[in-house]
């Protein structure tokens, strides 16, 4: 929000901390007329100024974290509005002394999303899903790309739609087949959920893909964000993506301390995004942002000093672009020790199906004996689930030799 208190301040002299806390207090209470919780901090003069205001709460439970002042001499005022209230008001001169006025600029909030498609669209990056509005080929893209970069998901893109042209080839293909061509992408339960979406597609909708984001959120393996990938890009539905880039960008556009691990902050981050989503372009848009927090705001060495966002970025006006986003929960890790054995005769290989419910259930492996600590061969050999394994035959072989 700027500011301009107007030609009288410079004459107002000692008087100028008055009327700035005189001002931002008139300013506020017409933002709280139906605004959640709010903190006003300011730096008037030489003086701190601190107060926190009324409190309310929106109907869902959802409440705004503060809304920060930081006024300079000359009457420039930034505003910080996290991250449910984002209806700023116009103030006209009539509320103030010294015919001052106090504007609310939500043209910069406006004007967010025109620069990230003025950006994308010299910066964004070539893809081939991007140049299609088929719904399968783009949910293909966004499946083979979770946990996978874009360098290495182009070559598996290709190879799949030139296996797999339309959805109805992919769901009369065996499962053998689906999982050898995602050979080296790992999370194999991605290929084995796609396999299956698509027999849903051709069972359920008659290998017609769905339209509505419900239908397209049904589907096996499908959550929230690759139905609104799918659904803005293929049909321009207005539902706003929350990936890993777009969490960064705006915790560091707005910079917000909410843990995006939590189910509070992922409801803000979620309710957020679709506030600054362009509902003209949301495709476009949501390409935009995403390519945004890749290419311009990356995790490590972010570009801010050639970031067409900086004189917006709060983050980066605080100081604090590399403790956003923030995650509260930590992965704990525990070590495992697989002791695979390569049984062979002649040119036949012993290999066992996975059967448990697990990222590998499906695939082939040697036979495998999990142990709690490292353990040499011989020690392996001694253990029952050895013998269970290949019974005999080995100490039968160890013994002619």
């Amino acid at each position: 929000m700027a500011a301009d208190i107007g030609r009288d301040e410079r004459a107002l002299g000692d008087d100028l901390e008055l009327l700035s806390a005189d001002v931002l207090q008139h300013a506020l209470h017409q933002l709280l007329a139906d605004a959640p919780t709010f903190v006003l901090r300011g730096h008037f003069g030489v003086r701190q100024y601190d107060k926190s205001v009324s409190q309310n709460v929106f109907g869902q439970g959802h409440a705004v974290s503060e809304v920060e002042f930081v006024t300079l001499f000359g009457g420039v005022v930034y505003q910080s509005v996290l991250p449910f209230h984002m209806h700023l008001v116009l103030i006209g001169s009539e509320c103030f002394k010294f015919d001052s006025e106090v504007v609310f600029l939500s043209s910069v909030m406006n004007r967010i999303a025109e620069i990230l498609l003025d950006w994308y669209a010299r910066e964004g990056r070539d893809l081939p899903w991007r140049r299609t509005r088929d719904p399968y080929r783009i949910w293909l893209s966004e499946v083979i790309l979770q946990q996978t970069r874009v360098a290495q998901g182009m070559e598996y893109y290709l190879r799949f739609t030139e296996r797999f042209p339309d959805v109805a080839s992919l769901a009369a293909a065996p499962e053998d087949e689906v999982l050898k061509l995602w050979q080296g992408l790992g999370y194999y339960s991605r290929a084995r959920n796609l396999r299956a979406a698509a027999r849903e597609v051709v069972e359920r909708f008659g290998g017609v893909f769905p339209r509505s984001l419900d239908d397209v959120r049904s589907l096996r393996g499908v959550g929230d964000y690759t139905a609104a990938a799918i659904c803005s890009a293929a049909y321009d539905a207005p539902c706003a993506v929350v990936d890993g880039n777009v969490y960064r960008v705006l915790s560091r556009l707005f910079d917000l301390a909410e843990p995006i691990d939590t189910t509070a902050g992922k409801r803000a981050f979620a309710c957020l995004a679709q506030s600054q989503l362009d509902a003209a372009h949301p495709g476009r848009y949501n390409q935009a942002i995403m390519d945004f927090g890749a290419i311009q705001c990356t995790p490590a060495s972010p570009r801010c000093e050639a970031c067409p966002l900086s004189e917006s970025c709060l983050a980066l006006a605080a100081g604090t672009v590399a403790d956003r986003p923030v995650k509260r929960g930590k992965t704990r890790v525990r070590d495992r020790w697989f002791n695979y054995l390569h049984v062979a005769s002649g040119d036949r290989v012993l290999l066992h199906r996975r059967e448990g419910r697990d990222i590998l259930q499906g695939l082939y492996e040697f036979p495998l004996i999990e142990t709690d600590v490292p353990v040499e061969f011989p020690d392996l050999a001694a253990l029952p689930q050895f013998r269970r394994l290949l019974g005999d035959a080995y100490f039968v072989m160890r013994s002619i030799h």
